[in-house]
Formats: structure tokens, sequence, C-alpha cells
């Protein structure tokens, strides 16, 4: 049985992004300056992972989330 194959749109993704964003209450600038720092709870820890995961979907250059 071959594996399933999960789509989404870049617009799904940037969705996801702006809601991970506004569930913490936080601008991406303000989240990257306190994760340099390590001074995340432990749902920003969670919440980067995601961040970056997206920002690899959506080919970001950066490598960073």
């Amino acid at each position: 049985m071959a594996p399933q194959t999960i789509r989404v749109t870049r617009e799904d993704l940037l969705v996801r992004r702006e809601a991970l964003l506004r569930r913490l209450d936080v601008s991406i600038e303000d989240l990257r300056e306190r994760a340099r720092y390590g001074t995340l709870s432990g749902h920003e820890w969670e919440a980067i992972s995601e961040l970056r995961e997206i920002g690899f979907l959506l080919d970001d250059a950066s490598g960073d989330f």
C-alpha cells in the first residue's frame, strides 16, 4: 500500500504560519529574538518547530522560521 500524500497550498501554509503567531501573540521577529536567547516556553519551542517545517515547505531561502 502506497503512503498517503497530503497536499497543501502555499496559501494554506501562510495562513497556518499566521495562526501560529497569532496564537502566541508575538511577531515573528520577536519570536526569533527570544529564540536566540533561549527564553521560550515549551509551546513556543513547539511552534518554532512547526514554523521551520512550514518555511521548508514554502522553500524559504533563509532556512529559518
